[in-house]
Order: structure tokens, then C-alpha cells, then sequence
């Protein structure tokens, strides 16, 4: 009774419970603060296996199924995944499912057994740590980093035989700032993210560089229709007004805003940082073209 103390104990504190199959009989057994979790009496018959394992995700639940089959060919002896549970509250929460097993001396698996860990505060806290390292905090776009990972995932796939790179910034937006004050010019940078992002379509990828500059990926598309895409953009933005309240006064105020948008190809190759800073390189001399002319306007990087 009082290593049963201290079994529930450790359990309640680590937020974690116990499990064991018997590879003889088939029957599994589930500790009381497991059972609880996932919505059963503490005091509840075992319960079979599958419906034990219907609790999690059904790619979660293939994986321990092949887990659990690794070890009945002694390919695997101790492991630990991650795996999505519905629990009692009828919410899906991350688990760390920890695996082992346990033979005969003859060599025959006896009972497989382990931990079910609740780890859903970890991995908020590792999305809220990724989000933090991939995204722009005022946009939520993506910065340069979550960029650069971006096109090694596409890198990795590969789908569209042609990319391009378009670098967008926002003519005169320092006399925004200058007039206004920094916090209309934020509100501003997360309109403009909106209204540029409204513009693309949902394989495009969108990402603040700093300050005033945007960038954006774009694939299967000829040179015609990504500077197309290149004017949607400008478009949508000049086509209509931008409303900020500044300091104490109550009223918006109307604010017209244009961006010049430069374009480059963007070749996908093992090296891909020198890819990609040749295409940075390239847009940026396209966008100070665009500027030069008289902004409001959008130049590629191939154009005379």
C-alpha cells in the first residue's frame, strides 16, 4: 500500500502514468492516474488494447502499433515518441509515450511496458520558442530565418522547376514615422503585411526583412506572370488608403501609401545560401531600378 503511495504520487507530480501489455494473455493493464486522464474510473477492468490505443492520433496509432512489433522482433528494446492523446476533457494533448520490453530467458518477449508522459507544456513552449526564432513579432510573417527554412523545405521537395524572388519596400515610409510617430508606422507595416499577403496565393511564402522591406517566394510561374504577381501586389496596395490614428487625436487620418517591388530568379540548388544570396543581390538591384524610375513600380531583375 505505501509503494502504491508513492507510485500515484510520482505520477501526479511528473503528470504522467503507467502502462504494461502482456504479450502472453494480450491483456493490458493501465495505472489509475492513466486511466483518469483518458477518462476512465481509476478502478477500471484492464482495457484491450485497441481501444486503449484509439485514444491517440491514427498516424500516432500506426507508429506504436509498429513500434510494438519492432520489439515482438527484437528490432527495438527501448523507445520514446511523441504522440497526440484525447484525454478525458475531450481535447487532443501531446504525450511522450516512453517503450520497453521485456523478455524470457528464453528469449521470448514477455510484457512491454512504460510511462505516458504529458508534455503538452513543453512543446507550447517549443512552438511559442520556433515561432519566436521563424516569425516577425509585429506582422507575423516570416523573418529572414523562417525565409531561409522555408525554401530549404521546398529545396527538399523540389515541386516547381522555377522560382523567383520578389523584394518589396515602402516608398517615403520614413516621412511616415518622421509625421506620425513609430507606432502609426507599426500599424501600417501590419496592414501592409495583410493587404500584400491578400495578394498571393496560398503556396507563396511572405517575409519582413526589416524595417519597411518585404520579401516573397513564388514558383510555377514564367517571367510574365510573376512580374503580373509583382503588380497585384503594388496594386493592392496603392489602390486604396491607409487609415491610422495618430498621437491624441481621435480621428484617422487618410494616409496613401506605393511600394517598388523588385524581382529576380531564385535557383534552388545544394548550396543554397549563395542561391539565395544571389537572388537578395539581384531583386535588390531590380527595386533600386524601380526606385530610380520614379517608384510606385515594379522592375525584373531580366528587364533592360
Amino acid at each position: 500500500t505505501r509503494r502504491q503511495r508513492q507510485v500515484d504520487l510520482l505520477q501526479q507530480v511528473a503528470a504522467c502514468g503507467t502502462w504494461e501489455i502482456n504479450t502472453r494473455s494480450g491483456a493490458t493493464w493501465c495505472s489509475s492516474a492513466l486511466l483518469l486522464s483518458l477518462g476512465y474510473p481509476g478502478d477500471y477492468a484492464r482495457l484491450p488494447l485497441r481501444r486503449l490505443l484509439a485514444h491517440a492520433m491514427p498516424t500516432d496509432r500506426i507508429r506504436v502499433f509498429g513500434l510494438i512489433r519492432e520489439c515482438q522482433q527484437r528490432l527495438q528494446t527501448q523507445c520514446r515518441i511523441d504522440v497526440q492523446l484525447r484525454v478525458a476533457s475531450g481535447q487532443w494533448r501531446w504525450h511522450e509515450l516512453v517503450m520497453e520490453s521485456y523478455y524470457s530467458d528464453d528469449g521470448y518477449l514477455a510484457r512491454i511496458g512504460g510511462l505516458v508522459i504529458d508534455i503538452s507544456q513543453r512543446k507550447k513552449s517549443e512552438e511559442q520558442a520556433w515561432a519566436a526564432a521563424e516569425f516577425d513579432a509585429l506582422t507575423g510573417t516570416r523573418n529572414r530565418r523562417g525565409l531561409a527554412n522555408h525554401l530549404a523545405q521546398l529545396n527538399e521537395q523540389a515541386e516547381a522547376a522555377a522560382y523567383y524572388l520578389l523584394m518589396i519596400d515602402i516608398d517615403y515610409f520614413k516621412h511616415i514615422n518622421d509625421r506620425y510617430g513609430h507606432p502609426a508606422g507599426d500599424t501600417l507595416l501590419v496592414e501592409m503585411a495583410k493587404r500584400v499577403h491578400e495578394a498571393l496565393r496560398p503556396e507563396d511564402c511572405l517575409a519582413r526583412f526589416g524595417g519597411e522591406e518585404f520579401a516573397v517566394t513564388a514558383g510555377d510561374l514564367s517571367h510574365q506572370q510573376v512580374v503580373q504577381l509583382g503588380e497585384r501586389i503594388r496594386q493592392r496596395v496603392a489602390q486604396q488608403p491607409f487609415y491610422l490614428t495618430a498621437g491624441d487625436s481621435q480621428a484617422p487620418m487618410m494616409v496613401t501609401l506605393t511600394v517598388s517591388v523588385g524581382i529576380a530568379p531564385l535557383a534552388l540548388t545544394s548550396d543554397l545560401d549563395h542561391s539565395q544570396a544571389v537572388a537578395v543581390a539581384q531583386a535588390d538591384q531590380a527595386l533600386y531600378a524601380a526606385k530610380e524610375a520614379g517608384r510606385n513600380r515594379v522592375v525584373a531583375h531580366w528587364q533592360p
